[in-house]
């Protein structure tokens, strides 16, 4: 996917990372999708640290594992007519994929095994 806010980067160092956090393994509706997204500033940022937080790395250490995930709380106006806590009903606009235009954006803090499972990576 190429994201307009990275400057339409296609390489995947250069453009967010979406992770889909459901409360189980098996989602069974797209309203029980939020969203967590790491920026390529934040990837830098932790590679510094020595932490690889590439797509591929973040997907085979957090696939499937309950995580905690420290992050700014963004609103993310272009996704309001694709979840259904303002289209319920879906109803308007593009097909709803997700819970809420809310989303943690970016993820600031190291990720620690705790509360919620990671099933789905895409960016």
């Amino acid at each position: 996917m190429e994201l307009k806010l990275n400057c339409h980067a296609k390489d995947a160092l250069f453009s967010d990372t979406h992770i889909e956090i459901t409360l189980s393994k098996n989602p069974t509706e797209s309203d029980e999708i939020f969203i967590a997204e790491v920026t390529p500033r934040i990837r830098k940022i932790m590679g510094n640290d020595g932490e690889d937080w590439s797509t591929e790395t973040l997907k085979e250490k957090l696939k499937g594992k309950k995580v905690l995930i420290e992050g700014w709380l963004f609103f993310d106006y272009s996704h309001r007519t694709e979840n259904y806590s303002d289209d319920p009903e879906d109803k308007i606009g593009r097909e709803n994929w997700r819970e809420t235009s809310w989303e943690i954006h970016p993820i600031t803090n190291r990720l620690l095994e705790d509360t919620f499972e990671v099933i789905y990576f895409s960016h």
